[in-house]
């Protein structure tokens, strides 16, 4: 099961450099930033840093956005954030654990978070591992959002796309 959980989490991720890919960077993280939008499904969504920890983009907190997140500790003390950072310039892509309050069962739970560097931003995705795959806490994998490079795609078709999945 662990390897499943793994394998999802980092899809998501893919998907939302995709994302990124075929509609640049303004309107990713204002997606990415949008709570009801594609890449939140549950618990499961993106949330994108730039190189020193800052954060850009988060659907779950607005509050977030804007601030520094490297010295960030979770419930154990992990400075998380800082590993993420330090992983990503070092080596692009990586895991890393940490304890966070899990929005969907309002307790602090283990999370694996995925993580992958591009064009100065670290696109992050994590799950909680007592769920082992995204969104199995209601019997279900989520939907997760599909998306292939689009040459020249505007916003609308690309939303439209992504909304028809």
């Amino acid at each position: 099961m662990e390897g499943i959980f793994l394998d999802e989490g980092k899809r998501w991720v893919e998907r939302a450099i995709a994302f990124y890919e075929a509609t640049g960077k303004t309107i990713t993280l204002a997606e990415f930033s949008n709570p009801r939008g594609p890449f939140v499904v549950g618990e499961q969504y993106i949330y994108v840093l730039d190189i020193d920890g800052t954060m850009l983009a988060h659907p779950i907190n607005a509050k977030y956005m804007g601030q520094d997140f490297y010295s960030v500790q979770d419930a154990d003390g992990k400075s998380f954030i800082k590993d993420i950072v330090v992983a990503a310039n070092a080596k692009r892509c990586g895991w890393v654990s940490n304890k966070w309050f899990d929005p969907v069962t309002n307790i602090e739970q283990d999370k694996m978070v995925y993580f992958e560097k591009v064009d100065n931003m670290i696109f992050c995705s994590g799950a909680y591992r007592g769920n082992q795959v995204y969104g199995a806490s209601n019997g279900h994998e989520p939907k997760m959002p599909s998306v292939k490079p689009l040459p020249k795609a505007s916003f609308r078709s690309l939303i439209q796309r992504l909304m028809s999945i």
